[in-house]
């Protein structure tokens, strides 16, 4: 079992992918989880290179589709096996032929450590895992947003764990810290593998600077300063949604005598509001029919895409950084996303009072 832990830009993404691949050609069956679907899509996406060449008889090598998926998707197509395997029926309503779930919010948050117990009473390891159809090797990346639950369960059933995590970007629902993986993968100082990737490769100095001011303390650190040099970061008002959309076009607008396709590309990541989701998703879309229509107007070719929730992705795999397009995200789904130039779209922020609440504030921030 191996934790990899490092902040934002240092490549554990691609170590991941990586490692898949090596363990793709030694012939074994693997799953690769993250938390969010974008991030899921990219790397299926960046996994094709890493395979190309590798000698294995191993079905997954031309199906990226089957072993790489997001935490929600594979834990949900697993958990109804739970309650069979258990022999149990559990409470719930429409979940009660699932496995147990928390009551805090019974659509997302599984009770893995009841799920644990009651399949240890009726299964051996071995069995446990072919009946709900866990692979012998398990990469996580984003760990952070993953429950301590999850990690223990997978231990217990016999797998092979590689998880890649920073406690600086926990700003989902459910997550982790460092220590809490480590104590339930038995990663101690005394024994178990645990690496630290330090390199920032991402960003330019300038951008690093910036965002080591909104490092909230926490043991992973903040990455050692690139040596890519760039423009400072500026903030910026705009009297309206307009004025907005503009801006972004211009930023993604390729230089006079250059050819077509070669602009760069844009992000513009929404600050995710917890307390305002709605208008959240009210901001994207608006900025979206903006862009869209200014495009039109003007009879230029910027692809826009925009990621807001599972129900809305429809492309797959999701090409983020395309020259001369436009990516519209919510902070809190941009994990491990880069473009050529980013834009922050604070919306109406205010900052909070509560210290807690600051915390992940300055998180959605930092990420």
């Amino acid at each position: 079992r191996f934790i990899v832990t490092g902040p934002p830009g240092t490549g554990k993404s691609l170590l991941a992918v990586l490692r898949a691949a090596k363990i793709i050609a030694g012939n074994q069956q693997i799953l690769v989880l993250s938390k969010n679907v974008p991030l899921s899509s990219h790397l299926r996406d960046t996994v094709a290179p890493a395979l190309e060449g590798i000698q294995s008889t191993s079905n997954l090598l031309d199906d990226p589709d089957s072993f790489i998926k997001t935490y929600d998707s594979f834990s949900y197509g697993m958990w109804w096996k739970v309650g069979r395997a258990a022999g149990k029926t559990y409470p719930g309503g429409r979940y009660s032929k699932f496995g147990p779930m928390l009551d805090s919010d019974p659509k997302y948050h599984y009770d893995w450590e009841t799920a644990l117990r009651d399949i240890q009473t009726h299964l051996v390891r071995d069995e446990a895992r072919k009946v709900l159809g866990i692979p012998k090797n398990i990469i996580v990346d984003e760990g952070q947003d993953l429950p301590q639950g999850f990690f223990k369960f997978m231990v217990m059933m016999g797998t092979n764990l590689t998880v890649f995590a920073d406690e600086n970007q926990r700003i989902g629902g459910q997550k982790s810290s460092i220590s809490e993986i480590k104590f339930a993968m038995g990663i101690t100082k005394s024994g178990g593998h645990e690496y630290q990737v330090r390199k920032n490769f991402r960003n330019t100095r300038q951008t690093a600077e910036i965002a080591a001011q909104f490092y909230t303390g926490l043991e992973t650190g903040i990455p050692d300063l690139p040596d890519k040099v760039g423009p400072k970061p500026a903030v910026v008002g705009f009297s309206g949604i307009d004025v907005l959309a503009s801006a972004v076009l211009q930023m993604a607008r390729r230089r006079a005598g250059t050819a077509k396709g070669s602009g760069p590309s844009v992000g513009v990541v929404v600050l995710d509001h917890r307390q305002d989701r709605k208008g959240t998703e009210r901001r994207i879309r608006q900025l979206k029919r903006e862009l869209e229509q200014q495009t039109e107007q003007a009879g230029e070719e910027v692809n826009i895409r925009w990621y807001q929730d599972r129900d809305s992705f429809t492309e797959d795999p999701f090409v983020f950084d395309e020259p001369e397009s436009v990516c519209i995200m919510k902070s809190s789904t941009m994990k491990g996303m880069e473009w050529d130039n980013v834009l922050v779209w604070l919306g109406d922020y205010k900052s909070d009072n509560d210290s807690e609440k600051l915390i992940v504030e300055k998180m959605n921030l930092y990420v």
